[in-house]
């Protein structure tokens, strides 16, 4: 661990000239609650950011202590984000978690005490073998942990991850699209109900608790990525960092940028992706902002895709703002794919 922190202390100060407006931090997974305080106290005084708005740190139940939660306070942290999950600890097991829910609980109450009013909670769903009622529970169980926002994800089988391997031997069984779709709604309908509004496609929170890093991301603005596998958006040009340890650590050493790959965003690039990372959020986009920032006529320029969309009751126009309509949040990827030229 420790050459690692050394590296990327040393990473940090290699973009210092970039740390300007910065509006917030993200320390995310693998799990950096596995980080010991001192090692973290070097990492945020190497960042140096004194004015920010949000301060978030990714934690696991089993790895969060009552020190490290007092030592995130005293560091400038205010938001908690914890990988719940479920609330099935048989899920739990098979999703490869350590904690069990009960853990969990506790963990809650101890972040309460520690001063944190701001907390996320991660639920995932469409399970093998999984159950609406099992959802239910699952969704019940994390209101009543009243967490300040919950983001939700439908499990994914990606090439080369475990249960793509477990899929492939028919030891698993994913679950059908028509039961995907009605877990979701299932969610979104309970949450909506206590009070969590869906601002994103997978994420729900109280009222003025939106995540204003993952906002960032959505409205297409820069980042700094720090850290092995980390991703980068600057200067309209994206990058990836490395993601061996090792390798990570030597060209840092070294005096060099860990950088594996860059990408030159051009115009016709960055405004698809202003188009569908804005269209993730409810709120969509506004016509006027697109066609200043990328000097074009949005209506004009995309009249038959509009057209089509509209017809298919998967876009909404209302007040010089495009966003997607409930039914086109289901298959918003399906929508995404028209404005690919």
């Amino acid at each position: 661990m420790s050459p690692f922190v050394e590296a990327l202390i040393k990473e940090i100060k290699m973009y210092q000239n970039e740390m300007h407006d910065i509006q917030s931090i993200y320390i995310g997974g693998g799990t950096p609650s596995l980080l010991d305080i001192s090692s973290l106290e070097k990492i945020v005084e190497a960042i140096n950011v004194s004015e920010f708005k949000e301060f978030t740190i990714e934690v696991n139940p089993e790895s969060l202590t009552k020190e490290k939660l007092n030592a995130y306070k005293r560091l400038g942290i205010n938001r908690i984000s914890m990988g719940v999950q479920s609330s099935h600890n048989h899920q739990l097991k098979l999703l490869g978690r350590q904690h069990t829910f009960e853990e969990v609980i506790k963990k809650v109450e101890m972040i309460r005490t520690a001063g944190f009013d701001n907390l996320n909670l991660d639920l995932i769903y469409s399970l093998p073998g999984q159950t609406l009622n099992e959802i239910k529970e699952d969704i019940i169980a994390f209101i009543q942990l009243d967490p300040e926002h919950i983001s939700t994800y439908s499990l994914s089988y990606d090439e080369g991850t475990i249960f793509d391997k477990m899929k492939n031997e028919r030891l698993i069984s994913p679950i059908d699209d028509d039961l995907d779709r009605d877990m979701f709604k299932l969610i979104s309908d309970q949450l909506n109900v206590k009070g969590y509004e869906r601002y994103e496609i997978s994420n729900f929170s109280k009222e003025g608790f939106e995540s204003r890093h993952n906002m960032l991301y959505w409205s297409a603005n820069e980042y700094i990525g720090l850290g092995p596998s980390a991703h980068g958006y600057l200067n309209r040009i994206r990058y990836e960092n490395v993601s061996n340890m090792k390798e990570y650590i030597q060209l840092v050493k070294n005096d060099k940028k860990p950088i594996a790959d860059t990408t030159r965003i051009l115009h016709e690039e960055a405004l698809f992706e202003y188009i569908i990372l804005n269209l993730r959020k409810t709120e969509g986009f506004s016509i006027t902002k697109i066609n200043r920032l990328f000097e074009i006529d949005f209506t004009l320029d995309y009249k038959k895709e509009l057209k089509f969309l509209m017809d298919n009751r998967t876009i909404e126009i209302e007040n010089d703002r495009v966003f997607l309509s409930d039914y086109g949040f289901d298959v918003s990827n399906s929508v995404f794919e028209q404005f690919i030229r």
